[in-house]
């Protein structure tokens, strides 16, 4: 026969096993201090997930039920199932607080505050349980959320020690710190996440500002796609943070609840998608990426529309996932953009470097694969701002880019302009030149009764000259004849190449007597002015030149063609003359 362990005869035994048991269930007690403002409850937490909705104060601060706490070993809880209520169990040790620190300077704070319910239970005087209650179903209950935390004061326990239970229903998945704060570090936390977030806002809306102005002045789709993206974050962040909550209670509803949030990031992701095929011009850079964008685009469409259909942690992982590949399929794109030489790209780039890695780090932690940190908790707006700034860096740099272009193009249209209507071989105007200018001198001409002359003149025996000495030297007779025309006329007046060895000058001012003035200096330097011809030849060169005056309601053509016929008249008569047309 077995024997049996004589339990009767050893009491003492007996209790210290027990009491070694409830040891292992139970939390350790959280001791304060006054060089302490804030504490972690990990280790000291005791969690009950209650799956029938059956446990009541009364029944969990029975002693056997204790060994039902599990201790939480991690900084941050997450749910299991958000419908379900969560008891929360722990024990405050005030002995080592000096007497002139009241007990009542602590608190307790949750780091979500969009958790559904929480009944915190304070045991009083009389071993009676007290109340209090928080969360989005009492948002008028507690004074330091919910658009930061939430925060419940832990009131004057009687004793040294005190136990409290804390009754959640969370409402979502999403993970919450637990911790136990002095009231200054309280509002400490409050003043610090007010003022990081005026900052992002204080961001959001400059570049929002910056760039919406620059649409307008610019007209550029790109600008007006990148502000539509940034209002949407806005939305979607207002919400999260709870700002909305805060400043626009009568707004709130079921589109501004954390999971429908999510329409609104969805939205911005589309925005996006258009943003960066407008700036990039990903069609015609980098085809492949603009394909792969626009699948992206389909996707986040998707997931709008997974708001409205699937569960929330369906639409959850599906957009942490499409998250993550919407910033490879990014950077990717703008890696190719830069890499065939666009520019901008590259701040594009980095801008998405930033916004990933605080995109993954924020999803990291509310997935609880991370342990919870204020930076991991706002990575994403971190990241996001400065995503923001860089992006608007690089819309100016685009801009400055753009700018360049457009004054090269310009410049070189000028140019061309230009080359288009000179001769290339004397440096003179050309014909097109001349019609197009001599059009507008004779109108106005006719407006202002100034005074128009025409002289055309022409090279003789130039044919001659070329069959004797050559091309070559044909071409350095021309570009003599040019460089005398240049420095025989005046400021205003213009000389341009006709044709072949016809040459026309355009005198503005200047009646008949002044336009066969600078026809004879023009000839007569032209005729003192030998071409040397190789070492021991020199040439002179000669020219015929008709002058016509131009006379009321004449048209630019018929003043050619009398100034042609006195030229005609002057060959006629000799060459190496200057006639003026009757």
């Amino acid at each position: 026969m077995a024997a049996r362990f004589p339990f009767t005869l050893f009491p003492g035994l007996t209790a210290l096993l027990l009491f070694s048991a409830c040891a292992a269930w139970a939390q350790p007690p959280l001791v304060l201090s006054k060089a302490v403002n804030t504490y972690t409850l990990t280790g000291h937490l005791g969690v009950f997930q209650d799956m029938n909705g059956t446990a009541r104060i009364n029944t969990v601060t029975l002693p056997e039920f204790d060994s039902r706490f599990n201790t939480l070993d991690r900084r941050a809880f997450q749910p299991s199932d958000p419908l379900i209520s969560t008891w929360f169990k722990f024990t405050l040790d005030f002995s080592k607080l000096p007497r002139r620190v009241k007990k009542d300077q602590y608190m307790i704070r949750f780091s979500w505050p969009f958790i559904h319910m929480i009944e915190l239970y304070i045991q009083s005087e009389n071993g009676q349980w007290q109340r209090k209650r928080s969360g989005i179903m009492y948002t008028d209950k507690h004074p330091y959320g919910p658009e930061k935390f939430i925060a419940m004061d832990l009131g004057m326990p009687p004793g040294s020690q005190a136990t409290y239970y804390v009754r959640m229903v969370a409402g979502d998945r999403m993970p919450t710190t637990v911790e136990i704060c002095s009231k200054g570090a309280v509002f400490t936390q409050a003043r610090w996440k007010s003022l990081l977030e005026g900052i992002f806002y204080g961001i959001l809306i400059a570049m929002t500002f910056y760039n919406l102005m620059m649409w307008f002045s610019l007209r550029q789709q790109a600008f007006i796609w990148y502000v539509l993206s940034m209002i949407l974050l806005g939305v979607y962040f207002s919400g999260f943070n709870g700002l909305t909550y805060q400043f626009a209670p009568a707004l709130m509803g079921p589109w501004f609840y954390p999971p429908r949030l999510l329409l609104f990031l969805s939205l911005s992701g589309v925005t996006m998608i258009l943003f960066a095929r407008s700036f990039l011009y990903t069609r015609t850079i980098a085809p492949l990426a603009d394909k792969l964008l626009l699948v992206c685009m389909g996707l986040w469409i998707l997931g709008a529309l997974l708001i409205f259909t699937a569960r929330l942690e369906t639409t959850l992982i599906y957009s942490t996932l499409l998250g993550l590949l919407f910033s490879f399929v990014m950077a990717y794109t703008s890696l190719v953009c830069w890499l065939r030489g666009f520019k901008p790209a590259l701040m594009v780039l980095v801008a998405v470097m930033f916004s990933s890695v605080g995109g993954v780090v924020f999803s990291l932690t509310m997935s609880g694969l991370l342990p919870y940190t204020a930076t991991g908790f706002y990575g994403l707006q971190i990241g996001t701002a400065i995503e923001m700034v860089l992006f608007s860096l690089a819309l100016a740099q685009g801009v400055r880019m753009l700018k360049k272009e457009k004054e090269q193009f310009r410049s070189g249209q000028e140019k061309y302009m230009t080359l288009s209507m000179e001769d290339p071989l004397t440096g003179l105007y050309n014909q097109r030149w001349l019609f197009d200018t001599l059009k507008k001198r004779v109108d106005h001409a006719q407006r202002s009764s100034d005074l128009l002359s025409v002289a055309m003149v022409d090279v003789d025996h130039f044919k001659h000259f070329n069959d004797t000495y050559g091309h070559p030297a044909g071409d350095r007779a021309l570009k003599t004849v040019a460089r005398i025309l240049e420095s025989c006329l005046r400021k205003d007046d213009a000389a341009c190449r006709y044709g072949g060895e016809e040459f026309t000058l355009v005198l503005t001012g200047v009646d008949a007597d002044g336009a066969f003035e600078v026809a004879e200096r023009v000839r007569t330097t032209l005729e003192q002015t030998p071409l040397k011809i190789g070492k021991r030849t020199s040439v002179t060169i000669t020219a015929s030149i008709g002058v016509a005056v131009h006379e009321k309601g004449e048209s630019p053509e018929n003043l050619i063609k009398r100034a042609d016929e006195a030229l005609y008249t002057a060959k006629t008569k000799g060459r190496n003359q200057t006639l003026i047309a009757s």
